[in-house]
């Protein structure tokens, strides 16, 4: 049998070096974010932006220049008259059809 005076567990052991957890030869980081992540996001993810700000707010706004970046009037005329004036919901049966 084993020793009671000898530890079973190597983690309770002293003379047993720690473990490294880091992976590979990067270490974890250290609080704080990283800049490159922030503007790598914001470029990602304007244009989702700007195509939301554009399909609601009317054309005069869109078309304008420089383009307002916050919307100044929300309007779903757009989409109104894009569904009386052509039919759209043919358009996504038969695209749904096909996919």
């Amino acid at each position: 049998m084993s020793d009671p005076a000898e530890p079973q567990n190597p983690d309770q052991d002293p003379s047993v070096p720690a473990q490294d957890t880091t992976v590979g030869n990067a270490p974890a980081p250290r609080g704080g974010t990283n800049p490159v992540v922030i503007v790598v996001a914001v470029v990602t993810f304007f244009p989702i932006y700007w195509m939301l700000v554009s399909t609601f707010q009317p054309n005069k706004y869109t078309l304008h220049f420089p383009p307002p970046l916050i919307p100044k009037e929300i309007t779903v005329g757009q989409f109104a008259e894009l569904f009386a004036n052509h039919p759209v919901a043919l358009w996504l049966r038969n695209s749904f059809i096909i996919a």
